[in-house]
């Protein structure tokens, strides 16, 4: 195996381990947001398509950005973005005094040291920053070395294990380890199907688009449920 390919599995694991010893051993949203969103996400791709360029592919067919079929995609990432956020919303109005508890949020929130008197700008950089970077870095950058490397499919399956470890983490860490284990599944089919829109329009915005109603879904439970 070339080490350009060790190297994009070594970037794929980074923001599990990132996360956690932000969270765990820093208790440090702020360092967690950065470490992730703009070292890994944005700052390590760059790097390596530095260090390793992909002849004869422009950087807007790698990272997804293409304008094939744009039309159609954002219409389904809007209609899919809309059930996201509908079903989730539903979900934790009915069962959100299963798997949240208001207290121990904010607890955990204050000792990463969130302050609620930001939560406009923790929704905002949530919502949409959040999610077009980490689908120009997951679906985008990631997935089309996974895809020449393992074939859509299992390109998409080993893409999907890897994006649910860092997740895993959060939530085990944010709520438990049982509510972890429950949703993970479901973080892992949402990304696999978000791979499927990437194949299927050959670019990312559906699940750009899809990914921010469902942050924004995530956004609105926790001002309702839990502030």
């Amino acid at each position: 195996m070339r080490r350009s390919d060790l190297s994009i599995f070594g970037i794929s694991i980074l923001p599990v381990i990132v996360i956690a010893l932000c969270l765990l051993l820093l208790k440090s949203m702020v360092a967690a947001f950065v470490l992730y969103h703009i070292v890994i996400c944005l700052i390590l791709p760059a790097l390596y398509l530095e260090f390793y360029p992909r002849k004869g592919q422009k950087l807007v067919e790698l990272l997804g950005l293409r304008r094939g079929r744009v039309g159609k995609s954002i219409i389904v990432g809007l209609v899919v973005g809309v059930l996201f956020f509908v079903t989730i919303i539903l979900f934790f109005q009915f069962f959100g005094n299963v798997f949240l508890s208001g207290e121990h949020i904010t607890t955990r929130l204050t000792g990463w040291g969130y302050d609620k008197n930001l939560l406009v700008w923790l929704a905002l950089y949530f919502i949409f920053f959040n999610a077009v970077v980490e689908e120009i870095f997951w679906r985008g950058f990631l997935f089309s070395y996974y895809r020449n490397l393992f074939g859509e499919y299992h390109g998409s399956v080993l893409l999907s294990f890897c994006f649910i470890q860092y997740h895993f983490i959060t939530i085990w860490l944010l709520f438990s380890f049982a509510t972890a284990v429950f949703f993970t599944p479901f973080l892992f089919f949402t990304s696999f199907f978000w791979c499927y829109l990437r194949i299927k329009y050959n670019n990312i915005y559906a699940p750009i688009i899809s990914h921010l109603f469902a942050d924004l879904a995530i956004m609105f439970v926790y001002y309702t449920l839990v502030i």
